[in-house]
């Protein structure tokens, strides 16, 4: 229940803002949402753009966590926890924060389902406190303020076999009591643009090299996921041997 829950809230804040809205932004071929929720003490931040590539090498990437922190300037380190399945998985990320606030961390889960309506896949996250199914989370850091992130994704929806849209959306109460909204949203606008530019140009030059190693490192994981993507030509989904 609790996943359709998450899953739910995402789709709907989706299609609120980002398939039902003007932008607030258009810069370099991305748009923005944002909308502040003050007697929540959050905001939710969303955004939209076309990567050039398919939706097997987007899919990688996010499939890769490790990595991703190498090239998302705005994550310090992201680790894994424990990855209770293909599509289910606890994680910490520590957030670079402004010259005047204290660095930030999160514990999230979070999982993937395929939408084959909307020829789309759904990673939804959210923050957890205490035990996750039975598995510790990490206690607050001298170093990093733990924030909570109400729900969070990353919506991967098919176009062709060369283009996919990566819609991105957070809703995050980043637990900064003493700077004002206006000076606050301005930088977190700045990380909803800059996150989704980091994983188009990463993805667009991707060191493919990389990828299809994991992909062979991690056959079950992929096949699984070409099982259900059925909206993809085979030949996207194929592993190399």
């Amino acid at each position: 229940m609790e996943d359709m829950e998450l899953v739910d809230r995402c789709w709907d804040t989706h299609n609120e803002l980002i398939s039902s809205r003007e932008p607030d932004r258009v810069h370099n071929k991305i748009e923005t949402w944002f909308k502040n929720e003050e007697d929540l003490g959050s905001i939710t931040m969303c955004g939209r753009t076309i990567v050039n590539a398919s939706i097997m090498d987007v899919l990688a990437v996010f499939g890769e966590v490790d990595l991703i922190d190498s090239f998302i300037d705005e994550f310090e380190k992201i680790e894994v926890i424990k990855q209770f399945s293909n599509f289910r998985i606890l994680n910490t990320c520590k957030l670079k924060m402004p010259l005047f606030v204290e660095a930030r961390d999160l514990v999230t889960m979070g999982i993937g389902i395929t939408l084959q309506e909307e020829k789309s896949v759904l990673l939804a996250m959210k923050s957890v406190e205490g035990k996750y199914l039975g598995t510790p989370c990490p206690n607050e850091s001298n170093t990093h303020k733990r924030i909570f992130l109400n729900f969070g994704f990353y919506l991967l929806t098919f176009i062709d076999e060369t283009h996919t849209e990566l819609s991105f959306g957070i809703n995050v109460d980043p637990k900064v009591p003493m700077i004002p909204w206006f000076i606050l949203n301005t930088f977190l606008k700045e990380i909803a643009y800059y996150i989704l530019l980091n994983y188009r140009d990463q993805i667009e030059k991707l060191d493919k090299t990389v990828y299809e190693k994991r992909r062979l490192e991690r056959r079950e994981f992929y096949e699984e996921i070409k099982e259900r993507i059925t909206f993809v030509s085979k030949n996207l989904c194929d592993i190399p041997d």
